[in-house]
């Protein structure tokens, strides 16, 4: 997760060799790749943006608050992300509604397409992974959901992926919905246990969903799958790249 997948950034032996590379990544994607792209002149802002949505990933996309927080203006902030889109340095991940206007309406939810990249912005190593939870569990789900969105782009279901939350702030972090409306909501959690706690908002989604709902999942840091009542499940993290699980 914190050596990310650049092929480049993965050949490199210690994680100082990743980290240089990273910065001279960067270096030369907003030098060079940005400013060609788009033809943008105050390519100084751009860090700074990128460096802010790091420690808002897996938040949903606010895009006035951004612009406040940057002294930007909200159109800059939205021009400059979907360049970062087109780049591949982000993505998106929609909400999700039986209604498709309230769909477009409500508000997406943004990941770094590279764990490692993600990690390098925020300065977290493994080291120091251990002692800051907070971005152990953003680097856990940014990982977790892009490989999600890897696997379902492979699948033969090939799933839609969103993300769900209530007025009341019940949330579910990735909602996969097959073109035959079957869902599968899942949960991800850097713990490595388990509670019934952790299916809350699975539970509450369950009673939107009905019969739709196929499974409802949490992807946590241990070992074994464990059932937890009716179409609920914990499975381990690994589950997402480790074959006969």
């Amino acid at each position: 997760m914190l050596a990310g997948g650049y092929p480049e950034a993965l050949a490199r032996a210690t994680g100082q060799a990743r980290a240089r590379w990273f910065d001279g990544y960067l270096t030369n994607l907003v030098q060079r790749d940005v400013r060609d792209l788009a033809q943008i002149e105050g390519v100084i802002q751009l860090p700074s943006l990128l460096a802010t949505l790091a420690a808002r990933a897996g938040s949903p996309l606010n895009f006035a608050d951004l612009g406040r927080s940057l002294a930007m203006n909200q159109m800059t902030v939205k021009r400059y992300i979907a360049l970062f889109e087109a780049l591949f340095l982000v993505v998106t991940l929609p909400p999700w509604s039986d209604n498709l206007a309230k769909r477009l309406a409500k508000t997406a939810k943004i990941y770094f397409n590279d764990a490692g990249l993600l990690a390098h912005l925020l300065g977290v190593d493994a080291d120091g992974l251990a002692h800051q939870s907070v971005s152990k569990g953003a680097l856990v789900e940014n990982f977790a959901v892009v490989e999600l969105m890897k696997l379902a782009a492979n699948s033969q279901a090939r799933p839609s992926l969103f993300h769900f939350r209530t007025s009341s702030g019940q949330e579910v972090d990735v909602v996969m919905e097959t073109r035959r409306r079957d869902l599968v909501g899942v949960e991800i959690k850097s713990a490595a246990t388990v509670a019934d706690a952790d299916f809350r908002g699975l539970h509450n989604f369950a009673a939107i969903a009905g019969k739709r709902l196929r499974a409802g999942i949490v992807l946590y840091a241990g070992r074994e799958t464990l059932p937890f009542g009716d179409r609920m499940w914990a499975v381990p993290l690994e589950a997402l790249w480790a074959e006969n699980r």
